[in-house]
């Protein structure tokens, strides 16, 4: 398992961001390269966005069996509707066996005409808690257009 200092992520205060704890996966991810993917929802409603971190929470209670699997952290912005993942996987391949998993190709489709989705991806060469979250926190932080 990853061993994590905190349970939550180093957030910088006053940003109006919020987290789970870590949830961890099956792998360590400390001392070899990692994939961090980085997902965006934007609701249209209160309403929408709890449902969208509802489903990330039931999705994430399969993360300590997902195979590759570093951790994961879901995240949320209320006042402007947002939310999403801060994902660690061991690699590339992992990260797409995810996203073609029928579990989640379900919940895309029964979102794609409700919410708009920015992600993003890089490869680091360890799992740091502080690089992964900084890097992360920096797309958090910028406004998204309407």
């Amino acid at each position: 398992m990853a061993q994590v200092a905190s349970l939550q992520p180093p957030i910088t205060p006053g940003t109006g961001l919020s987290s789970t704890d870590w949830q961890p996966g099956p792998e360590d991810g400390t001392l070899s390269p990692v994939v961090v993917s980085f997902t965006d929802f934007r609701a249209t409603s209160e309403q929408d966005l709890a449902e969208v971190f509802q489903t990330g929470l039931e999705l994430a209670k399969s993360w300590p069996i997902m195979a590759g699997a570093v951790g994961l952290w879901l995240w949320a912005k209320p006042e402007e509707l947002r939310g999403g993942s801060v994902s660690v996987w061991e690699n590339p391949e992992d990260l797409r066996r995810f996203v073609r998993w029928p579990v989640h190709l379900a919940i895309i489709k029964s979102w794609r005409d409700r919410i708009e989705v920015l992600s993003e991806r890089w490869d680091d060469p360890c799992f740091s808690v502080e690089e992964a979250w900084s890097r992360a926190e920096e797309h958090m932080r910028r406004p998204r257009a309407r």
